[in-house]
């Protein structure tokens, strides 16, 4: 078995050794959106994944279903609207700009 952080959005923290994977497991899916930065730390997980793969979505769906999200933990329209123009819209640019190349990359449009 191996512990594996789970990210709590509530709390807005990583919560290391939060779920157990069993040996049984011979497929996993991770993800996050820093798993394919080509910077370190992160860039020395490549070697880990054998397949790796990219979703995009045009910068205003992104925003919506950020809006969308944040909303649904009760917070007011703005600290609603600070998180993701504050935070979350210049994460989304980083990693787009930081990242190297997926063997797949799927484009979502809803």
């Amino acid at each position: 078995e191996i512990a594996v952080p789970v990210f709590d959005r509530k709390l807005e923290i990583s919560r290391a050794g939060a779920r157990m994977v069993p040996d049984t497991v011979s497929t996993l899916i991770v993800e996050g959106n820093y798993l394919l930065l080509n910077m370190k730390p992160w860039s020395m997980l490549a070697d880990c994944f054998d397949v790796t793969v990219m979703v995009t979505a045009p910068r205003g769906i992104l925003e919506q279903r950020l809006l969308q999200r944040w909303a649904t933990f009760g917070l007011d329209a703005e600290v609603v609207r600070q998180k993701v123009d504050g935070n979350d819209l210049l994460n989304a640019d980083f990693v787009v700009e930081n990242s190297a190349e997926p063997h797949f990359l799927v484009a979502s449009d809803r």
